[in-house]
């Protein structure tokens, strides 16, 4: 469970989950991958239309900045900047580096979905976020990976290269979109006629910070900084759905349970 969400939500609601097995060239690897979609486009009319997975989204606690857009190695554009991701990406309309696409949402076209319906259910997760916030049972345990091998997204970084244009990033359009972090931009019908330069190709960047590809240390640290834990375990060595699969993680589970055994007040 990502403390205070993880980044990943975004980048896999646009640009699909990563697909491991394309590179180790083994088929039982991306199989989850292939499962929860591997484009933008599918994780997106699963998601958009769950409470639960939008509330993995960066809550307001996970701070400011995150998502960021880099032009000539500087970066141009942060956000949220006011502690407000809701607002500020997540049902940020007309913009190309909002959180939706809103023709992937309802591809099934069912009546009284699409943005709207979307848009209250990251209002309640709002509200959910907020009321949970630094709350964690007083006796709790936890271990999370912190393995520069398995890097999560702390920051989302779309990066346009090196090319300079007088249009500002607000205004460019997606010309296309390949759903896994490559995006080409245009200027709008309107300015097309005006010497604005070529069109602009946005790519999404890989994941940095250690993690376990999917929450990242700045995320999985709350947990530690909040001061109340009876004991945290900062781990390498798993990736996060293998886990339990790992002999350390198993480990510390049975340790943090055998704990909060010992700590039970038993009738006789």
């Amino acid at each position: 469970m990502p403390a205070v969400g993880a980044a990943a939500a975004y980048k896999r609601i646009r640009c699909g989950f990563e697909d491991p097995g394309v590179v180790s060239m083994s088929p039982m690897v991306s199989v989850t991958a292939k499962v929860l979609g591997n484009f933008g486009r599918e994780v997106t009319a699963v998601l958009a239309n769950a409470p639960g997975g939008l509330e993995l989204l960066p809550s307001q606690a996970y701070g400011n900045g995150w998502l960021q857009i880099r032009q000539n190695g500087q970066t141009v554009r942060s956000l949220p900047q006011r502690g407000d991701p809701y607002d500020e990406i997540y049902k940020l309309r007309g913009k190309w580096y909002g959180l939706l696409r809103e023709e992937w949402i309802n591809p099934a076209r069912q009546p009284q979905s699409g943005f709207n319906r979307t848009a209250r259910m990251l209002d309640e997760a709002k509200i959910f976020h907020k009321e949970i916030s630094s709350t964690y049972h007083a006796q709790s345990d936890a271990h999370y990976g912190a393995d520069a091998k398995h890097a999560a997204w702390h920051n989302v970084v779309w990066d346009l290269g090196g090319r300079s244009d007088n249009l500002s990033i607000d205004h460019f359009l997606i010309r296309t979109d390949d759903e896994q972090g490559n995006l080409v931009l245009g200027p709008p019908p309107s300015l097309l006629n005006k010497a604005l330069g070529p069109d602009v190709p946005a790519v999404l960047e890989p994941a940095r910070e250690p993690g376990d590809q999917t929450v990242p240390l700045h995320s999985a640290e709350h947990q530690l900084h909040s001061g109340k834990f009876k004991g945290v375990f900062r781990q390498t060595g798993y990736e996060h759905q293998a886990s339990y699969k790992d002999e350390s993680a198993l480990r510390s589970t049975l340790y943090s349970l055998v704990c909060i055994a010992q700590s039970m007040k038993w009738k006789e």
